[in-house]
C-alpha cells in the first residue's frame, strides 16, 4: 500500500463546485475509470464527497447516495473545508490517514 508520499507522483482528479446531483451522476463512470485505470489516481472533490453525494433534482427531497455505487472517502484535516479525498486504487484509509498525519502542516497535497 502506498500512501500520500507515493501519491504525490500519481495523478489526481479533482473536482470543485460540482455538487451533488453531478457528482451523483458521473459516479459510476468514475468509478469504473478509478477501479481500472493503468495507474491508479486519486480523487479530490469540494464541497460535497463521492460517498454522500445525491441527486435531488433526480431523486427528490429524500435521496440517499448511491447503494451500488460505494466509496472510500477519507476526510481528513482540509474536511472542514468541504475537501474530500478518496484514495488511489490499492490506498487504505488507514494508510492515507496514517501518512497525512506524518506531512508538514504548509504541505496541502490530499
Amino acid at each position: 500500500n502506498a500512501g500520500i508520499g507515493a501519491a504525490r507522483s500519481s495523478p489526481t482528479v479533482a473536482f470543485a463546485w460540482l455538487t451533488g446531483g453531478g457528482l451523483r451522476r458521473f459516479s459510476s463512470k468514475l468509478k469504473h475509470l478509478w477501479s481500472t485505470a493503468a495507474v491508479p489516481f486519486r480523487i479530490v472533490t469540494c464541497v460535497d464527497a463521492l460517498d454522500t453525494c445525491c441527486d435531488y433534482l433526480r431523486d427528490g427531497v429524500f435521496a440517499e447516495p448511491c447503494a451500488e455505487t460505494t466509496w472510500d472517502v477519507h476526510r481528513g484535516r482540509f474536511a472542514e473545508f468541504g475537501v474530500f479525498a478518496t484514495p488511489p486504487r490499492g490506498t487504505s484509509l488507514e494508510t492515507w490517514a496514517r501518512d497525512e498525519d506524518t506531512t508538514d502542516d504548509e504541505d496541502v497535497d490530499l
